[in-house]
């Protein structure tokens, strides 16, 4: 990776807070992205899936926390 950024972040932990950011990218730019870092919370896993973005690569660092 020769540069890296944060592009978005949500108000809150529900699956509508990150199913509004995908259609903000074209194709190419979904393509682009070499890594995520993203809260493993069940509801941003489906928003991930519901979005076809399942062949991302996805390694989680610490397990999820619960509330």
């Amino acid at each position: 990776m020769t540069r890296n950024r944060v592009l978005y972040v949500a108000k809150d932990r529900k699956q509508r807070s990150l199913d509004g950011f995908w259609p903000t990218l074209t194709e190419e730019q979904r393509e682009g992205i070499a890594a995520v870092a993203m809260d493993m919370w069940d509801p941003y896993v489906a928003s991930r899936n519901a979005f076809r973005l399942s062949g991302w690569r996805l390694r989680s660092v610490n397990p999820p926390l619960r509330p």
